[in-house]
């Protein structure tokens, strides 16, 4: 049976998730913010920042929402999988259907010789 998680794939969409987050929150008009709270993530808010006024200064609390994160990680891992899957498809495509031997292909996975 074929494994449809891969490990690799997997640390990719972390990283996706957690650079498209950032990103997206030095951008001005992608910033939420919830009255005395900025939100960060990306399409879904997982880690938000209270600022409060007390006595002395500012206070800050920090919440991060591990549902929230899983579902970035998931939106993010789908399309890390469907940008393999059409890179298989147009692989396919370009070459024709053509089963390619073991003599074609070299150590790294790139075609170095005849088809």
């Amino acid at each position: 049976m074929k494994s449809l998680f891969r490990w690799k794939r997997a640390v990719v969409s972390i990283a996706a998730v957690y650079l498209l987050s950032s990103l997206m929150a030095l951008i001005p008009l992608t910033q939420q913010t919830d009255g005395n709270s900025f939100l960060f993530g990306y399409p879904f808010a997982f880690f938000a920042v209270h600022v409060s006024t007390g006595g002395e200064g500012l206070d800050f609390s920090t919440a991060f929402l591990l549902g929230a994160f899983l579902g970035d990680f998931l939106v993010m891992y789908l399309i890390c999988f469907g940008i393999k899957k059409l890179m298989e498809c147009r692989k396919s495509r370009r070459y024709g259907e053509k089963q390619l031997d073991q003599e074609a292909v070299g150590q790294d996975g790139r075609i170095t010789g005849n088809l």
